[in-house]
């Protein structure tokens, strides 16, 4: 995400864009949040990934699963729709998205 919270990927870890996950006080989710912008990623009703300014919208709670060495971030409003970025770096709708797919896949590192 950059500082306008454009949501892209890319290949090398250099620059802005990173994010980072933390898991709700509740425990119903995750929260999903750029450290450029400050803003946080959400799914709408279309399968589209935006950024959100409110920490409380239901749409930026997402349920971390670990499947296969990667972890997965299906939306907890829009159930079997995964947080996905296709190969050319831009957002893959939620709707379009299944389980292990290369898409939906993430790994964690630490920050260094």
């Amino acid at each position: 995400m950059d500082k306008e919270g454009n949501i892209f990927g890319r290949k090398n870890k250099q620059g802005d864009g990173t994010f980072s996950v933390s898991l709700t006080p509740n425990g119903e989710g995750v929260k999903i949040r750029g450290t450029t912008a400050g803003k946080y990623v959400a799914m709408n009703e279309n399968g589209n990934l935006y950024a959100q300014d409110n920490p409380n919208s239901d749409e930026v709670l997402f349920i971390e699963n670990f499947e296969s060495d990667y972890f997965q971030y299906e939306s907890k409003k829009y159930h079997k729709w995964y947080l996905g970025i296709r190969k050319n770096g831009k957002p893959k709708k939620g709707h379009k998205t299944r389980s292990r797919q290369r898409a939906t896949m993430w790994l964690k590192q630490s920050p260094s």
